[in-house]
C-alpha cells in the first residue's frame, strides 16, 4: 500500500459517485477555493462495485498513492487495464518502479501494457459488469459491448502525488487540477474505441515479469534504471 492519504486532513471525503450522475460533472484541485478534490473521486470510482472493469491510460504513475489508488479496484476482483508509456519524457523510472510494484503484488486481475511512444493520456474509463476483459494472461480485452452506465474520468491529474494535493520537491505547492467525470454513453464509447487503439499497439506485459532486470531499458537522457532516481521523480511531482 501506498501513503495512508484517507486519513490526511488534505483530502476531502468522496464516500460514492452518484448512482444517477450528471452527464458532465467538472472535478478540480483548486488551492484558492480550498478544493481538493481529485484524490477522493478516484478512490471512490476504483472503489465503486459497480464497475468490474477499468481502462487506465496515464502518462504518469506513482508507486505509492498512484498504486494505491488502482488497488482500491485490484483488490475487489476488478480487472484493470492499465497503459503507460514504455518511457515517458519525464517520470521514466518512477513510471516503471510503479509498474513494477503491481506487477509484485501478484494482482490476477491486472493487465498492463507499456506503449512504445510517449501517452500523455490522464483518462480512465470505468465499465459496468463483471471485469470480463481479457484473456486472465495479461491478455487485449477490448471494447466492452455496451457501454450503458459506464463512466469516464480524465482532464489534467495524472496518479502522482502533485495531483493527489501532495507537496512536491523542495516545498512546492499541490498542482491544480481540472477533471471531468462523464456518463454519456456516447462519450464512454468513443473513448474506449480510442482506447482500443492504444492498447493494441502496446506492448503486453506478463504477470510475474521483471521490468527493472530487462536489458537495454534506458530513460530519454540515455541512463540506465535507477531507484534513486525514481524516488527523486515520485518526490518532484
Amino acid at each position: 500500500g501506498g501513503g495512508g492519504g484517507a486519513c490526511d486532513g488534505r483530502y476531502l471525503p468522496r464516500a460514492s459517485l452518484s448512482l444517477a450522475p450528471p452527464a458532465v460533472e467538472f472535478v478540480c484541485n483548486r488551492r484558492e477555493q480550498g478544493r481538493h478534490e481529485i484524490e477522493p473521486t478516484f478512490r471512490a470510482l476504483f472503489g465503486d462495485t459497480r464497475f468490474g472493469r477499468y481502462r487506465v491510460a496515464m502518462a504518469y504513475l506513482g508507486h505509492r498513492w498512484g498504486v494505491e489508488l488502482l488497488e482500491f479496484a485490484l483488490r475487489r476482483g476488478a480487472v484493470v487495464e492499465l497503459l503507460l508509456p514504455e518511457c515517458a519524457n519525464v517520470y521514466a523510472h518512477e513510471n516503471r518502479k510503479a509498474a513494477q510494484a503491481l506487477l509484485d503484488g501478484g494482482w490476477p486481475t491486472l493487465r498492463l501494457f507499456l506503449s512504445p511512444v510517449m501517452v500523455h493520456a490522464k483518462a480512465t474509463l470505468a465499465l459496468r459488469g463483471d471485469g470480463a476483459g481479457g484473456d486472465g494472461a495479461g491478455g487485449y480485452g477490448g471494447s466492452s459491448s455496451s457501454t450503458q452506465g459506464d463512466l469516464a474520468f480524465l482532464g489534467s491529474a495524472n496518479l502522482v502525488r502533485g495531483s493527489m494535493n501532495l507537496p512536491v520537491h523542495q516545498g512546492l505547492l499541490p498542482y491544480d487540477e481540472l477533471n471531468v467525470l462523464v456518463a454519456d454513453a456516447e462519450f464512454c464509447a468513443t473513448l474506449d474505441s480510442a482506447l482500443d487503439k492504444l492498447f493494441a499497439r502496446a506492448r503486453p506485459i506478463a504477470p510475474g515479469h521483471d521490468l527493472l532486470a530487462e536489458p537495454g531499458w534506458s530513460d530519454p537522457k540515455g541512463r540506465a534504471y535507477s531507484d534513486a532516481r525514481a524516488q527523486w521523480e515520485e518526490l518532484w511531482q
